[in-house]
């Protein structure tokens, strides 16, 4: 199986676990692949010495180490190619990137013995009005919001034709089961177990309190455009932004591929909601 490594390359907490885990590889004549910018981040440090077994073919798998937002870029990094990613969380609470950099061995140990599953997640389609977009697609979310500070935008959205609602907010969230518990969980959206068949539409602060998250099959076409505003909009596509122009549509859907996470043995998503945010936890234990 070849390993293949890509990570956050911005943070200084990527380099110790990174050559620790290509010197245990080479060790243990497991072939792998840096991504360029980790080759050229362990080479600036003097870290490259013996990095024998480096292959120039695909990898089987991708190590994404990092955060959750890592792991999205490196799912933008694979594309479509549907190459299994398991993220390796340097970063906080970690929903999906959940094994940790003391872990990554024990990790190698069980993928090498099969003991894992691949766990296909629903990815979205996105396409809208804005000049070469360069992420047509994602794992998390699309969020169409006002760009300044103040102000709400009115926000229409229709699902497979049928007007749902026109928002007075200052936003509209689409997310995946995978993205429920990003983004949309923090403006009071629900928790949708991935591998669910469904889409959510979240509201950002709407300005009517009866207004609440929906949660659609995943077949639904949605489409959304800003109505009114006197506001700049964006468009967010797994947190990367664009400004976009009131009343250009905007058509979200479900992807033709999915995104595969790789899921070891013996490791549950329910284990992943109770440890992340403390489920069960008591009073004096709920830290992240």
């Amino acid at each position: 199986m070849i390993y293949g490594i890509a990570g956050n390359t911005s943070s200084e907490d990527i380099w110790e676990p990174v050559a620790s885990l290509v010197h245990w590889l080479r060790t243990r004549g497991h072939p792998y692949r840096l991504h360029a910018d980790v080759a050229a981040g362990l080479r600036a440090r003097r870290m490259h010495r013996n990095l024998g077994n480096e292959s120039d073919s695909k990898p089987d798998i991708m190590l994404s180490f990092g955060g959750d937002g890592t792991l999205l870029r490196t799912a933008h990094l694979t594309g479509q190619a549907g190459t299994p990613i398991l993220g390796i969380n340097l970063g906080r609470v970690g929903f999906l990137a959940e094994v940790g950099a003391a872990e990554v061995q024990e990790a190698i140990e069980l993928l090498e013995s099969g003991a894992y599953d691949i766990d296909p997640r629903l990815a979205l389609s996105v396409s809208a009005d804005i000049p070469a977009l360069p992420m047509q697609w994602a794992l998390n979310d699309a969020v169409l919001a006002r760009a300044e500070s103040t102000g709400l935008v009115a926000i229409e959205v229709v699902a497979d034709g049928m007007t749902l609602d026109t928002y007075w907010a200052d936003g509209i969230i689409v997310a995946t089961p995978t993205g429920s518990t990003a983004y949309s969980l923090a403006a009071g959206g629900p928790i949708v177990v991935p591998g669910s068949d469904a889409l959510l539409v979240t509201p950002i602060a709407s300005h009517r309190l009866t207004v609440r998250p929906v949660v659609l099959p995943g077949s639904t076409v949605i489409d959304i455009r800003v109505a009114e505003t006197r506001l700049p909009c964006m468009l967010a596509v797994d947190g990367v932004s664009h400004t976009i122009a009131a009343g250009a549509p905007i058509r979200i859907q479900r992807a033709p591929h999915a995104i595969n996470l790789v899921r070891l043995a013996g490791r549950h998503y329910f284990h992943t909601l109770r440890s992340k945010l403390a489920w069960g936890a008591g009073p004096q234990q709920h830290t992240l």
